[in-house]
């Protein structure tokens, strides 16, 4: 099937507007040195030739061959375009055509005019429309750079959720393996715990996005065997509203706030504290909290590995309409809060998180 090409493609309202405003300031401009200060010979002079440039240089534009390169062609068509309206003046103001032929200086003033100023305008165009193209081109490819990098960021997730932290199993089934010979009852509460963390964590190694609900409950079940783990040093609490479970929330990085705050309140801290987690909504925006008032972050690492993968995961999905704000907690431990563009609810339920989770 063959495709006709459009030889008017382009030519706009705009442009015929454009063009009838660019003769009429060149006919007010030349009119006193070039029509003897008839103004209303020059609009008709400078319009004929103008619109006459501006249809020959679209054809030029739009006409699909290989022999001449695209600016000549068009520079081409402007002498053509100039030449043609210079003829149709003379028809259009009624001159005779033996005198015109015999004294053709005036026409041949009026062709070189069109020539001038219809070259410098064609120049000028075709380079904005260059300039135009190489912006969209660097902007198709920093559109490009920022989705590769917003893929290999979350290859990168995936192959850390992938491998679900082997030193956290490993130090868990060694937790159960003891309590099984010494209190039979929290080994099977913490197997259960475990049970829970894996089956909320196996479905999110396939997704770039989940649920706050589902977020909260692997955030719960990690919580409820850490505090087992490392003897019970900390209670727990899980605030969420209802109304917000199932609102979309990037995975892991809860669990993120909750490793950290395990990792440096409590794991060096002997006495007994507590973590908090909540999240509410302000305006358009989400937030959720990890509070504890534990040891707190050291100050050669104010930042940690982990929190500052959870900077750039946030940077990568959402710029700058996201954040993570590290704080003190008066008066000890570590407040850690992520805020990030209000979304819709999930398509499928998240998973319900009680009020309390501690165990």
């Amino acid at each position: 099937m063959t495709t006709r090409t459009n030889l008017l493609h382009g030519l706009t309202l705009k442009r015929f507007l454009t063009a009838l405003l660019i003769n009429a300031l060149i006919a007010a401009a030349l009119y006193r040195f070039v029509w003897d200060h008839n103004f209303g010979s020059a609009m008709v002079s400078t319009q004929v030739v103008g619109l006459s440039i501006l249809l020959s240089w679209t054809l030029a534009s739009n006409w699909k061959q290989t022999r001449v390169p695209p600016l000549f062609a068009q520079l081409l068509a402007v002498v053509c375009g100039s030449a043609a309206g210079g003829v149709l003046v003379v028809f259009v103001k009624g001159y005779d055509l033996e005198h015109v032929i015999m004294n053709p200086e005036g026409l041949i003033n009026l062709v070189s005019l069109g020539i001038m100023w219809g070259a410098f305008i064609v120049l000028i165009v075709v380079a904005r429309e260059r300039e135009a193209r190489a912006q969209a081109a660097m902007h198709q490819a920093a559109a490009e750079r920022h989705l590769h990098g917003k893929q290999l960021l979350e290859a990168r997730l995936q192959l850390m959720q992938a491998q679900i932290e082997p030193h956290f199993l490993f130090n868990t089934l060694s937790s159960v393996q003891h309590l099984v010979d010494t209190d039979p009852p929290a080994a099977s509460r913490m197997l259960g715990d475990l049970i829970k963390y894996l089956r909320a964590a196996m479905p999110q190694m396939r997704e770039q996005g989940t649920t706050i609900g589902r977020e909260a409950e692997l955030a719960r079940a990690y919580l409820a065997i850490q505090r087992v783990r490392i003897g019970n040093r900390f209670d727990f609490s899980i605030d969420i509203p209802e109304i917000l479970l199932e609102r979309r929330f990037p995975p892991m990085m809860l669990l993120t706030l909750a490793e950290n705050a395990v990792k440096h309140g409590f794991e060096t801290k002997s006495c007994c504290g507590e973590i908090r987690v909540t999240a509410h909504e302000t305006g358009n925006e989400l937030v959720i909290e990890v509070r504890d008032n534990g040891a707190g972050l050291a100050t050669d690492c104010p930042a940690g590995v982990g929190l500052a993968n959870v900077r750039e995961r946030l940077s990568t999905l959402y710029g700058e309409a996201a954040r993570l704000t590290i704080e003190e907690n008066v008066p000890s431990g570590v407040c850690a809060r992520i805020t990030v563009p209000n979304q819709t609810p999930a398509a499928a339920a998240g998973s319900a998180v009680p009020a309390a989770g501690a165990a």
